[in-house]
């Protein structure tokens, strides 16, 4: 029974029966990547080797600065002199009867910033002074922006840390051992880039015979 199912899988495979059915192709190929896997060793570590992996990815653990601020969207007149007389209404403390609603930001990280609304925003907003309504201009277009609080940034120290780092360590290690397993595996196959269509078609060496007639 046990020859017979054997030989029933590997007809399968060479007919490519598994292909259309992910669930098959994901089974095969964890069975696959734990046989990596248990492969898989630790080098010898110790604190000289963990400072250096600190340092070289301290940026994963310093605590950035974070920024409270909030933006006052207008209704009404959305040009930047509209704006900076709303801006200067606000903080003269009389708004008058323009419609706006209030956007609230709390904690946001220098990088969240860059990303949303432009390196330009997050440096001027870095420089305002806390408090004062001001027209910031963004990758959007103009905003009105009161800087409220700023977090400093916060350097990670490795003796606070360093249950984690062993753990992040051993995860990267690990997983570059299995990535470098896998290429060397590759090196088995001729990957061929199919120009008439999406996608790469593996030619296998027990299939087609030396690497060099996959191109027949």
């Amino acid at each position: 029974m046990w020859l017979d199912n054997e030989v029933l899988y590997r007809e399968g495979l060479a007919l490519e029966l598994d292909k259309g059915d992910p669930a098959i192709r994901e089974r095969v190929i964890f069975k696959a990547l734990s046989v990596v896997d248990a492969g898989t060793k630790l080098p010898p570590f110790d604190e000289v080797l963990l400072r250096d992996w600190f340092e070289r990815h301290r940026e994963r653990y310093d605590e950035p600065a974070r920024f409270d601020f909030q933006e006052a969207v207008l209704a009404g007149d959305g040009s930047e002199g509209g704006l900076q007389a709303f801006a200067d209404a606000l903080n003269a403390g009389n708004p008058g009867d323009a419609e706006a609603s209030l956007r609230v930001f709390t904690g946001r990280p220098r990088d969240n910033l860059v990303q949303s609304f432009g390196l330009q925003f997050a440096t001027a907003l870095e420089s305002s002074p806390p408090g004062e309504w001001r027209v910031l201009q963004s990758s959007g277009g103009a905003h009105v922006i009161r800087l409220d609080a700023t977090t400093p940034a916060h350097p990670a120290e490795f003796e606070d840390l360093r249950g984690v780092l062993l753990q992040d360590w051993t995860d990267a290690t690990l997983a570059d051992q299995r990535t470098a397993a896998v290429r060397t595996l590759a090196k088995k196959y001729t990957i061929k880039a199919e120009p008439a269509a999406p996608g790469v078609t593996f030619v296998g060496p027990d299939r087609r015979g030396p690497a060099e007639d996959a191109d027949e």
